[in-house]
């Protein structure tokens, strides 16, 4: 059995490696900073995917006119 002493030793021991207010506030304001450019990079990318699609829609139909000319003038 434990005597109140180690256990108190235990949690005087823990104290100086738990985060403070600070702490939490500031890594806070860098997970906001994080977030705001995973936000903005993943507008970039769906507008980079908007713009592929457009493209594959264009060759798309070009193919398609293509292989329908192909079957009237062969």
């Amino acid at each position: 059995m434990t005597t109140i002493e180690e256990r108190v030793s235990r949690i005087e021991g823990i104290i100086p490696h738990l985060a403070t207010k600070e702490d939490i506030a500031e890594l806070r304001g860098e997970m906001h900073i994080e977030t705001g450019g995973l936000r903005s990079d993943i507008a970039e990318l769906r507008g980079e995917v908007r713009a592929i699609r457009w493209i594959m829609g264009v060759v798309g139909a070009g193919l398609a006119a293509l292989n329908l000319a192909l079957k009237f003038l062969g």
